[in-house]
C-alpha cells in the first residue's frame, strides 16, 4: 500500500509549505500500540508550522496527557525529505493571510460550540397542521455555533484552534471526521452527558429553525485554566461561545490575551437581561448579538457596553455597528452570488469575515461590510464545510 493511502506523506507543487498536519486515512497494522486510528492527526505544532518537518507533537484531536503529567518529549530539529507531504489526500490549504505577530500559533482560537446540525428541509416554517411530512434525505453533519465560525475561517485562510468537549458517540465522530478534513486544530475532551446536537428545518428559501439540544455540562471546567491561558497566549484573536463550561475560565482566557490580541463572542439571541449571557459580553473587546429579542433596545445595549464594539445582526436586514462614536453605522446585507441553499451559519460566517478583516487591521465599518459578504456567499452552500474559493477574501 503507498504510503499516502495511510497517512498524507507525499508532497504536490499545490501543497508545497502548506504545513497541514499528518491525517490518519484508513486502519493498518502498522498502527497498532502507537494510539492512532482513523481520523486522528499528528505532527499539529512545529517550529515551522504544522508538519514543517521540525514537529513538536503539539496537541492532537484528542488529549492524550492526563492534566498535570509532563507533555511530550519534542522531536530533534529534522529537514523535510524531498518528495515527502504531509496532508496528502486532502485540498491544499489556502493561502494564509501574514501573521500577526511572529511566533504566533494561530490566528484564532475558538472557545466551545461543536455539535452537529440534523438538517431537514420542510415545505414551510412554520410547519403545517399533519400527522407526518414528507421531506428530502435527512442529513447529519457537523454544526453549531463554534463549528460554523472555526470552518468558515479556515476557509477564509486563517490559522485555526478549537477547544471543546464531544461526546463518545456517533454525533461526535462527525464532528471529528470534519475537523480531521481540514487544517483546524482541535483540542478534545470527553462529554458524559454526550456531543450537542440541533435539528435544523429549512425551507426552499434557504430559512431556517433550529431546536437545540445542548448536553448540559455538569461538574468543574473540563479545561485546566492554564491549558487555555497558553492557548490564548499563542493565538491573535479569540472566540468564546456561550458554552455552560466556559463562564469559570473567563478570567484566565481574559487575563491570557497577548499583547494586541482581541476577544469576540456571540450572544445570539439574548434579549439583554439574561443574567447567563452577561458574563461573556463583559469579558469581550467584540460583541456580536441578535436583534430578534433586542428590538428597539439595542441602541441602549450598545450604550452600556461600549467601549466594546457591538455587531446587532438581523438576518436579511443586514447588521448594525456601534463602536461608540456617535450612532450605529448600517451595515446593508450583500447579495448572494448565487442562489441560496442554505442559511444554516450565516452568522458565523459573518463574524469569521469581521474577525479575518480585523486581523488585517481593516477598519470596523469595512470590516463589517466584508462579513456581509462572506455570509452572504456562505448561504449558497449546503453545510458549513466550505470549498475552496466560495468565501470572498479581504
Amino acid at each position: 500500500m503507498p504510503a499516502s493511502q495511510l497517512v498524507g506523506v507525499n508532497y504536490t507543487s499545490a501543497s508545497w509549505f502548506t504545513f497541514a498536519p499528518y491525517a490518519v486515512l484508513r486502519d493498518h497494522k502498522l498502527l497498532v500500540g502507537t494510539g492512532l486510528t482513523v481520523g486522528s492527526r499528528f505532527g499539529l505544532a512545529g517550529y515551522n508550522g504544522a508538519a514543517s518537518g521540525w514537529e513538536t507533537e503539539g496537541p492532537a484531536v484528542r488529549r492524550t496527557t492526563r492534566r498535570g503529567s509532563a507533555p511530550p518529549r519534542a522531536r530533534p530539529a529534522r529537514t523535510p525529505a524531498a518528495g515527502v507531504t504531509p496532508g496528502a489526500g486532502r485540498p491544499a490549504a489556502p493561502c494564509r493571510p501574514a501573521p500577526t505577530r511572529v511566533g504566533r500559533m494561530f490566528d484564532l482560537l475558538v472557545i466551545g460550540g461543536l455539535g452537529v446540525d440534523v438538517r431537514v428541509r420542510v415545505p414551510a416554517i412554520p410547519l403545517p397542521a399533519a400527522d407526518s411530512v414528507t421531506v428530502d434525505p435527512i442529513e447529519l453533519r457537523i454544526g453549531n455555533t463554534g463549528s460554523g465560525l472555526a470552518l468558515a475561517a479556515h476557509a477564509l485562510g486563517l490559522r485555526v484552534a478549537v477547544v471543546d468537549v464531544l461526546g463518545a458517540d456517533p454525533a461526535g465522530d462527525v464532528v471529528r471526521a470534519a475537523l480531521a478534513r481540514t487544517g483546524v486544530h482541535a483540542v478534545l475532551g470527553d462529554a458524559p452527558a454526550g456531543t450537542r446536537r440541533s435539528v435544523n428545518m429549512v425551507d426552499p428559501a434557504g430559512r431556517r429553525m433550529s431546536l437545540y439540544d445542548p448536553r448540559p455540562w455538569r461538574g468543574p471546567a473540563p479545561f485546566a485554566a492554564a491549558e487555555l491561558a497558553a492557548l490564548a497566549r499563542d493565538s491573535a484573536h479569540v472566540h468564546l461561545s456561550i458554552m455552560d463550561w466556559v463562564p469559570p475560565l473567563l478570567p484566565a482566557l481574559r487575563a491570557g490575551l497577548a499583547d494586541g490580541a482581541a476577544l469576540s463572542t456571540d450572544l445570539h439571541d439574548w434579549d439583554g437581561e439574561n443574567p447567563y449571557h452577561r458574563p461573556f459580553a463583559e469579558a469581550a473587546d467584540v460583541v456580536f448579538v441578535s436583534g430578534v429579542r433586542l428590538g428597539a433596545g439595542s441602541a441602549a445595549l450598545a450604550a452600556a457596553l461600549a467601549p466594546r464594539t457591538v455587531l446587532v445582526t438581523h438576518g436579511a436586514a443586514g447588521a448594525d455597528l456601534h463602536t461608540g462614536d456617535g450612532g450605529p453605522t448600517r451595515v446593508p446585507a450583500a447579495e448572494a452570488p448565487a442562489p441560496v441553499v442554505d442559511t444554516n451559519g450565516a452568522g458565523d460566517a459573518f463574524a469569521a469575515g469581521v474577525i479575518a478583516a480585523r486581523l488585517r487591521g481593516v477598519p470596523p465599518a469595512a470590516a463589517a461590510a466584508y462579513g456581509a459578504r462572506v455570509a452572504a456567499a456562505a448561504c449558497t452552500h449546503d453545510g458549513m464545510e466550505y470549498p475552496a474559493g466560495l468565501l470572498p477574501r479581504p
